[in-house]
């Protein structure tokens, strides 16, 4: 090989040619000249010293792809810069110089790993000769490590599409997920990994489940891609590198703290991978190409599995009601009860029973019962969303499954399956003439147990206490809010003396087991309870949950002080509201308390307390006697302060759920 083909092959990766460059190291500044200027005369970067000492200080500046030295120098000879610089380079090439009397040392040197050894004087061809042999040995390494890489990287491909393949192996969307942030977690190397996945109704992302190094308490539990600084990137399907916190994201540089991992499906995103704490160091462009591969695999994986799901729900439902039956929601309760325990979330069964259905088979043909039956599993199922599950026991028995519900937003779906059923003209027509008495048990995980029978029994005890409630004795289903208010606290006459005087109607509404009982209450003891359902409040404020209290607060500076601290309560859950007939000037609004000034005069003859968390509900509906001294009722059945509410919530147009 001549010397012009050799220096016009050195390419860089960009196309540019790449200088030859050699360092020249002799104490003898004839020999440095000579061949200096010869080599740069034919096209290398030469650079000449004439020191071990400055020779290392030009290594340490710059990559050589060669160093010519000589063996014999004062100070630092040839082997001692020879050893210096393989404890630098182990691959640098190197080639010695020595004098006739010197082959032994050259042999001691060739020992070090040095290319070869030239015998003073040296001939300038015999230099390019061996430059040239070089230049042959280093194109083939570069070469064979070319394809070595190609075959590392082919290989790596390989294993991730077998990974790939193995998240695709399962219909079972709960396997599938698991399957996926495991791998993602595994190939990418990140300690952490959370996945959202987007309901078929909504472009919202919801938490599905997460692995290792997270703190469940920050993960969101719901987001929008779509009003992120990156959502143009992940509609695309593109792997994005973040800082961590999703409330604040921002795209950075690699290697980046976290990765945001799309998966989407025929332009649709249908779920999100978030990767943090990668070992090591940061993700990096590798990451995003596995990643890009893994999301690819698992969107048609979930939609495989969402597909079957589908399909399986068809093929168990009843061909006339379209309820699924026990065999079915037993177990898909039972595989969500596995994910509500492994993710620290809650889940609501609710049993639903038609209480008089043999009644109604004895007053009503069997046609309309039928088509009775049929409306009020409609009405149920038009509540539900794509998650939730109805099963039919038999004609007057069936169960909710309520995924991601806790005990309160379970009682919410009982109000809305209750306005649902009352609704429907069909059934409304019949119930006009033959009342339909359905009730409701919910139940809840943890609240209420850590096993499936727990739950179960949890849901037919809540049943019986519905059953057994005064908001069913009294039949208040029709009245209207302070209509219920006037049949619960009952007439004056029994109020009117120093003492109660128990009637049969306040009989009727108390009951057996000591939640409700009429009272008339000692001067200021309103006031006390008062400030213990506010501390109770206070004390609870992360739990979600609603409070109502209503009244004439003009003249309790103490009751504004408590309302003002629970509603500056920081992370509060419950949302507190305050009605009363004048405006409370100093009590400050905030996003979880509601002043509502509410017409007329009514709330300064009345005080007005229902209070509804997930482990607590109370109510207070009294009425201001002449003299100022309060009396009526007060209540822990949890039936009947949940119908209350409901029925302020539509007195005073509140916000329901």
């Amino acid at each position: 090989m001549c010397i012009a083909s050799l220096t016009g092959d050195l390419k860089s990766p960009l196309g540019a040619v790449t200088p030859y460059r050699i360092l020249l190291v002799d104490d003898d500044a004839f020999f440095l000249q000579v061949y200096g200027d010869f080599l740069r005369a034919r096209g290398f970067e030469v650079d000449a010293v004439a020191s071990g000492k400055a020779a290392l200080e030009h290594f340490a500046k710059g990559k050589y792809r060669l160093i010519v030295a000589d063996l014999i120098m004062p100070e630092m000879t040839g082997l001692e810069l020879i050893e210096r610089i393989r404890g630098l380079d182990a691959l640098q090439d190197v080639v010695v110089v020595t004098g006739d009397d010197d082959v032994r040392t050259a042999v001691r040197a060739m020992r070090l790993g040095v290319y070869d050894y030239l015998v003073k004087p040296v001939e300038p061809e015999e230099l390019v000769h061996v430059i040239d042999r070089l230049h042959e040995r280093s194109t083939l390494y570069d070469e064979h490590a070319r394809l070595l890489n190609e075959n590392i990287e082919y290989a790596e491909i390989q294993r991730i599409f077998l990974r790939a393949l193995r998240v695709m192996q399962s219909l079972e969307l709960e396997t599938v997920c698991e399957r996926l942030l495991e791998t993602m977690g595994e190939v990418s190397g990140a300690q952490g990994a959370a996945l959202w996945l987007a309901r078929d109704d909504s472009n919202e992302l919801s938490m599905h489940g997460y692995r290792g190094l997270v703190e469940p308490g920050n993960l969101a539990m719901t987001w929008d891609p779509e009003t992120t600084p990156v959502a143009r990137e992940l509609l695309a399907g593109l792997p994005v590198p973040t800082t961590r916190d999703l409330a604040n994201m921002m795209v950075t540089h690699l290697p980046a703290p976290a990765l945001l991992v799309p998966l989407a499906k025929e332009g649709r995103l249908i779920g999100l991978v978030q990767l943090v704490d990668k070992l090591g160091g940061g993700f990096d462009g590798r990451d995003i190409g596995h990643g890009k591969i893994l999301a690819d695999a698992a969107a048609t994986a979930i939609a495989h599995a969402r597909r079957f799901r589908h399909l399986e729900r068809v093929g168990l439902r009843d061909p006339s009601t379209s309820a699924y039956n026990m065999t079915y929601f037993v177990d898909y309760l039972g595989r969500e009860l596995h994910k509500a325990r492994r993710y620290q979330r809650s889940f609501s069964l609710v049993q639903v029973s038609v209480d008089n259905l043999e009644q109604l088979k004895s007053s009503l043909k069997i046609d309309v019962i039928r088509e009775a039956q049929r409306r009020l599993i409609m009405s149920i199922a038009q509540t539900l969303s794509d998650i939730d599950v109805l099963a039919r026991v038999d004609d007057d028995q069936m169960y909710l499954l309520l995924p991601e519900a806790d005990f309160l937003r379970g009682l919410v779906f009982v109000r809305q399956v209750r306005d649902a059923i009352t609704k429907n003209p069909f059934l409304a027509e019949i119930d006009r003439q033959h009342p339909i008495r359905v009730s409701f048990g919910p139940a809840a995980f943890p609240r209420d147990g850590d096993e499936v029978d727990q739950i179960f029994a949890a849901a037919a005890r809540r049943l019986d206490e519905s059953r057994r409630s005064s908001f069913r004795k009294l039949h208040l289903e029709d009245l209207d809010f302070w209509s219920a208010v006037d049949v619960l606290i009952g007439p004056d006459g029994p109020y009117s003396g120093s003492g109660l005087r128990s009637t049969r109607l306040m009989a009727m509404t108390e009951d057996e087991r000591g939640l409700s009982r009429h009272a008339l209450f000692p001067d200021g003891a309103v006031e006390d309870m008062r400030r213990s359902i506010f501390a109770e409040a206070h004390r609870q404020g992360r739990q979600h949950g609603w409070l109502y209290v209503g009244g004439n607060f003009t003249g309790a500076p103490a009751d504004r002080k408590s309302l003002q601290q629970l509603g500056r309560t920081a992370g509060s859950a419950l949302k507190t509201y305050v009605l009363g007939h004048k405006r409370i000037v100093d009590i400050e609004d905030s996003s979880t308390l509601t002043h509502v000034q509410a017409p007329g005069d009514i709330f300064d003859r009345h005080e007005i307390m229902l209070l509804l968390l997930e482990h607590a509900a109370y109510g207070l509906i009294a009425r201001r006697r002449g003299d100022g001294r309060l009396y009526g009722f007060h209540t822990a059945d949890w039936t009947l302060v949940e119908a209350l509410i409901d029925k302020l919530q539509d007195a005073y147009h509140l916000q329901k759920g």
